[in-house]
């Protein structure tokens, strides 16, 4: 917790009655029954015999609380001190504090909030500062756009995904074929599953490009109903968005060009990735398409040839409070 005030009897004064609240309502002590053997080492049990001040409870006397630093609070002097001398220790250069806690008035907590902005963060904002590395340009271009311009070939794909949806899969409903204006689009569409019995919903999480990854893996092969493959400028989108419509999201737009240059797409981190993360959630739908040119030979998407496979991270939303 973190309260500025204008003087440091003040501040005391007024995050000791929050804090005191907090525990007095929300907290529900818990203790292991079970110590199983196993699951412990010698230093978790020396851990627990200092729980009371490891972790602060009730019957913690907010002086204690204080010297620990669980609650930062005190004029902006004092803030300023502790936070600076933390900041230099820890080397933490991005700082997120938590301003309100139990039943601390609104006007105290936007005080403290202004207090903070106006004497203490011109004070700290120098500190454990990164050297930029990149030129203005650069850095506003988005995360993607920065690896293409050099280094996106030196990145793996995204290894720690824990599913692949298909054709095959159980959360692939149909493949379709729509004509409109002489331009032909096929793709597949798919659905992330139903909750599970006790209500969990589920999540399929397709991980976009990092500095140290690509993203996840997306591969495609496509093939017409006269044979070959689809031209190389068919345009190729993989987007999620709600049953209802709302919250689309495209994850990856190009051309089937893209797909083909790769011999195996199935060689280590070959395969062409998406260009942005995407959580497709309960009821959501997803939907790989593949528009080819006017006037050329129409896809099949159902042929034995052609395929398509998406990398993500696939699990059980589970909160529990």
């Amino acid at each position: 917790m973190l309260h500025v005030a204008d003087t440091n009897a003040q501040a005391i004064a007024e995050a000791k009655e929050a804090v005191a609240y907090f525990f007095r309502v929300f907290s529900r002590p818990v203790n292991n029954p079970a110590p199983v053997p196993g699951l412990h080492t010698d230093q978790s049990f020396q851990h627990r015999q200092n729980i009371d001040r490891d972790f602060p409870g009730p019957h913690t006397p907010f002086e204690q609380m204080r010297n620990d630093g669980f609650i930062v609070c005190g004029d902006p002097d004092y803030v300023t001190r502790w936070l600076e001398n933390d900041m230099r220790v820890a080397g933490y250069g991005h700082f997120l504090g938590m301003f309100h806690v139990g039943n601390l008035a609104h006007d105290k907590v936007m005080k403290s909030k202004r207090l903070f902005a106006e004497r203490v963060m011109p004070a700290l904002r120098h500190l454990n500062v990164d050297q930029p590395t990149q030129s203005w340009t650069t850095a506003s271009a988005s995360a993607y756009e920065v690896k293409r311009a050099g280094r996106d070939e030196k990145l793996p794909l995204y290894s720690d995904f824990n599913y692949v949806v298909t054709r095959d899969a159980p959360e692939t409903l149909r493949g379709f074929t729509i004509s409109e204006n002489g331009a032909v689009t096929v793709g597949w569409e798919m659905r992330v599953p139903e909750r599970e019995a006790d209500g969990f919903p589920y999540q399929i999480i397709f991980v976009g490009p990092t500095t140290e990854h690509r993203g996840s893996a997306l591969r495609l092969h496509l093939v017409c109903k006269s044979g070959g493959e689809v031209p190389d400028a068919a345009e190729v989108s993989l987007e999620t968005r709600h049953e209802s419509g709302a919250d689309c999201q495209v994850i990856f737009q190009g051309n089937y060009r893209q797909f083909k240059a790769i011999g195996d797409q199935h060689a280590p981190n070959a395969a062409v990735a998406v260009q942005r993360r995407g959580v497709a959630q309960d009821r959501y739908l997803m939907r790989l398409s593949v528009t080819v040119p006017v006037g050329t030979a129409e896809p099949d998407p159902a042929a034995e040839e052609s395929f398509f496979e998406l990398e993500c991270f696939k699990h059980v939303l589970n909160v529990t409070a």
